[in-house]
Formats: structure tokens, C-alpha cells, sequence
């Protein structure tokens, strides 16, 4: 009889709900090798600077033990506290990163990661002693002990196979830049300035969170069918539009710009501006490099990250000391009685070395014989020689 076929293939059609359908269609379409768009690179970007605050979290404590033990009075065991209730913030944030997660979504998870980050900066940052400062150090490693989470999966969720494993790598290396940065901040600050420092990267992760999609398959899981497609347009669509990367790279400059004001009086013009053309001589070699991998036809997954990484480390570099330090010297280092001369003589070198640089540049970067890596490559010789004098 046909009756039992008809039943049995119906009730094979009911044994499979229907979110199950859209999981294993979000599951197809975001492993799908279908290359990436810009946006994933932008958003892969974003979500690592919570790797880095896990490592500038983990790299605070050494080059700070010493002034927080003079400024504080603390005793070797006090400090050994401080240093190890930062685990003890991560393991209470482990345990509750993937409720919150799966509730808040991956970029709410990220975004509540960011700001516990901040407040624990703050904390530190105004101590008066052991427990705000212990308080504070907490909060971070609350914070990073979600970040731990929140970020890799929401890498590994966003990327196709074919850069699932090139931008998953991403995270560790952000991971090791940051404590490498703690280490080299530290030896130029204070300890409260480093960790008032602590919350760039925080910033630039919560603000950042407003311009990037959600995981497509969060949004799958949790049956937001319609706002599943969009995200999953905007990562696997053809790029992403003139004014994202407008928006972007303006927001990192307001950013940086208000904690390079906050920092100048607080860290002093030196440290600033050292710190400052590093990142000039960083970012113009990233730049530098995605060109000339791009001209042999190498790594062709790692260019856009290092074209994009590239321009906003340069902006933030400009921004917090070499768009401004140079005016404030100038101010303050000429006398009186030729202020005037001296201040236009070195506006008047501003403007002319401006016009030589935009000239250049185009005519440098249209010789197809000289290569589009060589001017990035060239420009990144004068901050190595500001460096050198500023040292």
C-alpha cells in the first residue's frame, strides 16, 4: 500500500524543524569558499583589537611593578595579588562568556567585554591604593577572559574557509603586539598614563563594533532570518562602499586625537612623539609591504589586512603626537623676541613639505618602474630620523 510510504516520508519531513534548515544553509553559506569582501577584513581588524587588549592586559603588570610599589607602598605579596587576580577576573569571565555570547550575540559579547575593560583602566588608572587598584585589575581580566572567546569565534564565524586559518591567526598575533606595546609604553610612562593608554584599544573595539555586521550564524541561530541575509550580504558581497573607510579612519582620528590631548601634559612630548613616529615608521611599512606583496603575487589574503592595518596605524600614530606635538614645541621652545620669525619659517617648512610629499607621492606611485611599494618604503625614512633626534 502507498498509505505507509506517505506517511513515512512525511513524518521524515517533520523529524526536521525548520531552524535546522536555516542553520545548516547559514553553516553552507558562510563556509563557502566564495573569497572575501573588504568588510570581512575590516571586521576581522576590529574584532582584534580585543586580542591586543589581551596581551597590553597581560604585559601591564611587569613594566609597572616597580613605580606602582613606590607610589603605592605595596609589599612584594601585595603586588603578587594585583598581578595574579588578573586570572582570577579571566576565569569568572570564561565562565560566563559563552552564555553571554549566545544571549548578547558576538558583538554584544565584545561590545560589554570592551567597556568592563574600561572601567577597570579607570579603576587603575585613579587608585589610591591596593583595593581600587586590585578592583581595576579585576575588571580587565573579566573583560579579556570574554574577549578570549567572543573574538576567535566571531573571526571563525564571519571568514570563509579559504581565510579562516590566515585570519584566525590574526589573533594571536595581536595578542603578542600588545604585550609587546605594554612593554615599550611602559618604559616610557608612568603607570597611571599606561593605563589610561590601556583603553585605546578598547575604544576603538566598542566604537568599531557600530560599523561591522553581526555573526551571520548567531543571527541564524537565534532565527533572525532577515538581518542573517544582510550580514551575510555585507561580509560576502562585492566590498564595502567609499564612506566606510571614510568613517572609519575618522573615528580612529577623533579617538586618538582626544586621548593624545589627554596624554601630552601627562606622559610629557617625548614619550608621545617617540611613540608617535614608530607608529609613522610602522604604519607606512604595512603599506609598504601589502604593495610589494601584491606586485609579486604573494599572499594575496595578507594585503588588504596590511593595507588597511597600515593606514589606521599611521593615522593613530599622526594623530596622537606628530599632528600636534610640533606646534605645542614651537610654542614653547622659541623666545620671545623671534617667536614670530621662527613660528612662520616653520609653518612656512609645513606647508612647502606637505606640497613636496602630495607631488611626489603620485608621480612616485604612477612609475610603474619604480614600484607602488617604493614610496611608502621611502617615506617611512624620516620618522626613523625624528626617532633619532627626539632620542
Amino acid at each position: 500500500m502507498g498509505t505507509k510510504g506517505d506517511i513515512e516520508d512525511v513524518n521524515g519531513s517533520l523529524s526536521e524543524p525548520f531552524v535546522d534548515h536555516r542553520k545548516r544553509e547559514a553553516e553552507e553559506h558562510c563556509s563557502s569558499d566564495n573569497g572575501g569582501s573588504m568588510m570581512v577584513y575590516i571586521s576581522t581588524f576590529i574584532a582584534s583589537c580585543g586580542s591586543f587588549q589581551f596581551g597590553y592586559c597581560v604585559g601591564y603588570s611587569s613594566p609597572a611593578q616597580f613605580s606602582i610599589m613606590k607610589d603605592l607602598d605595596e609589599t612584594n605579596s601585595e603586588y603578587s595579588i594585583f598581578g595574579s587576580i588578573l586570572t582570577v577576573g579571566a576565569i569568572i569571565g570564561a565562565l560566563t562568556c559563552g552564555h553571554t555570547a549566545d544571549s548578547a550575540g558576538r558583538k554584544g559579547a565584545m561590545g560589554i567585554a570592551s567597556i568592563i575593560c574600561i572601567l577597570g583602566w579607570i579603576a587603575i588608572y585613579i587608585a589610591p591604593g591596593a583595593l581600587v587598584l586590585d578592583f581595576g585589575r579585576f575588571l580587565t581580566g573579566y573583560g579579556i577572559g570574554n574577549i578570549s572567546y567572543a573574538v576567535p569565534v566571531y573571526v571563525a564565524e564571519i571568514t570563509p574557509k579559504d581565510l579562516r586559518g590566515l585570519l584566525a591567526t590574526l589573533n594571536l598575533l595581536l595578542v603578542v603586539t600588545g604585550l609587546a606595546v605594554a612593554y615599550a609604553i611602559g618604559a616610557c610612562v608612568s603607570w597611571r598614563t599606561l593605563a589610561l593608554t590601556g583603553t585605546v584599544s578598547c575604544i576603538l573595539l566598542f566604537v568599531g563594533l557600530f560599523f561591522i555586521p553581526e555573526s551571520p550564524r548567531w543571527l541564524a541561530m537565534v532565527g533572525r532570518q532577515r538581518e542573517f541575509e544582510a550580514a551575510l550580504s555585507k561580509l560576502r558581497g562585492p566590498g564595502v562602499s567609499p564612506s566606510m573607510g571614510s568613517i572609519l579612519y575618522s573615528s580612529t582620528q577623533v579617538v586618538v586625537t582626544a586621548i593624545g590631548a589627554t596624554l601630552m601634559d601627562r606622559a610629557g612630548r617625548r614619550p608621545l612623539l617617540m611613540i608617535s613616529v614608530s607608529g609613522l615608521f610602522i604604519g607606512n611599512l604595512l603599506i609598504g609591504s601589502s604593495f610589494l606583496l601584491k606586485a609579486h603575487h604573494l599572499a594575496p589574503d595578507l594585503t588588504p589586512i596590511l593595507a588597511l592595518g597600515g593606514s589606521l596605524v599611521y593615522i593613530a600614530s599622526f594623530s596622537m603626537g606628530m599632528g600636534t606635538i610640533p606646534w605645542v614645541l614651537m610654542s614653547e621652545l622659541f623666545p620671545l623676541n623671534i617667536k614670530a620669525i621662527g613660528g612662520g619659517l616653520v609653518t612656512l617648512i609645513n606647508w612647502f613639505g606637505s606640497w613636496v610629499i602630495s607631488y611626489s607621492f603620485f608621480c612616485l606611485f604612477s612609475w610603474s618602474s619604480f614600484g607602488k611599494s617604493q614610496p611608502s618604503m621611502l617615506f617611512s625614512c624620516p620618522p626613523l630620523d625624528t626617532a633619532e633626534l627626539s632620542f
